[in-house]
């Protein structure tokens, strides 16, 4: 069971990351606030945490930023992007060393691997693609980031991008070969991304809900009975702005609840929400009466 000063060092870990512009840096990030996000539920279902340390965590949370940081990892990985076309083109010898084919094999194989036997202006036009692309992929993002996307239109948008960089001999001529590298392995980014954001704000309201517990002994019928008292400003849902889902439960207990970001991440498992299963649409953070 970690203590408070854990988290606290697990959370000063993951800042030490921050300054690092690459992706497998963020990712090491995400993944270090997420483990560090179970303690604080146990903390709660427990009443370990005094108001002080609810306070801290509150505002250590807060002061993460998680489509900041991505946005910032993406653009390192930008960079990395051009750099690498950059040195194909003025060194096609090395491109069977760092590309792989398609695993389907055929005509989409004989058109990657075409791309060393075109001229170098051929290569800035593959530069000049894989730009567009990452700039649809960013200004895809951009809706989260003001907190006010639509999920459905979301997952809609993710899909079609991904499908446009399948696998296929038209990526040659449509100067795809180098984002078809580079850029799917992003694509289950955002989603990470949003996750985070979500069980942050839900972190946060959880940590003032607690706060008011202990001052009242009973959890308030609606968020807004949180502020300013409590927290300063209840955080939105960090998917499509709005307040969250919140759900007083029987036995002092409680349930809140974001809309989920559905990516192409869907067929892999479905993650698993604090105190239950989530649904197919929303992140979920409960209390349950068997508590």
């Amino acid at each position: 069971m970690l203590s408070h000063a854990d988290v606290r060092l697990g959370l000063r870990l993951a800042e030490s990351l921050s300054s690092e512009r690459t992706l497998i840096s963020y990712l090491v990030r995400v993944a270090i606030m997420n483990l560090m996000v179970q303690p604080v539920w146990e903390g709660v279902a427990d009443r370990r945490w005094n108001d002080s340390q609810l306070v801290e965590l509150m505002d250590t949370f807060g002061r993460e930023q998680p489509m900041a940081a991505m946005k910032y990892a993406l653009d390192g990985e930008r960079g990395f992007g051009n750099s690498l076309i950059e040195l194909m083109r003025r060194r096609p010898d090395l491109y069977d060393s760092f590309a792989s084919p398609p695993p389907n094999g055929g005509e989409a194989e004989a058109g990657f691997s075409a791309i060393k036997w075109m001229p170098s202006g051929w290569l800035l036009l593959e530069q000049l693609e894989y730009n567009k692309m990452m700039d649809a992929l960013l200004k895809l993002e951009a809706g989260l980031s003001t907190q006010a996307s639509n999920p459905a239109a979301y997952s809609k948008q993710s899909a079609e991008w991904h499908a446009s960089l399948q696998p296929s001999p038209a990526l040659l001529f449509q100067h795809r070969i180098f984002a078809q590298m580079l850029l799917p392995a992003l694509a289950n980014v955002r989603v990470k991304t949003a996750q985070l954001a979500s069980t942050l704000a839900m972190l946060r309201t959880s940590c003032a809900l607690e706060r008011y517990y202990l001052s009242k002994q009973s959890y308030p019928e609606s968020l807004s009975g949180l502020a300013p008292t409590y927290i300063s400003e209840v955080p939105k849902d960090a998917t499509k702005g709005g307040e969250l889902n919140y759900q007083r439960l029987p036995k002092e207990r409680y349930r809140l609840s974001t809309l989920r970001l559905k990516g192409i991440e869907e067929g892999h498992g479905k993650p698993i929400g604090r105190g239950e299963e989530d649904s197919d649409d929303s992140w979920v953070w409960a209390y349950g009466t068997e508590q």
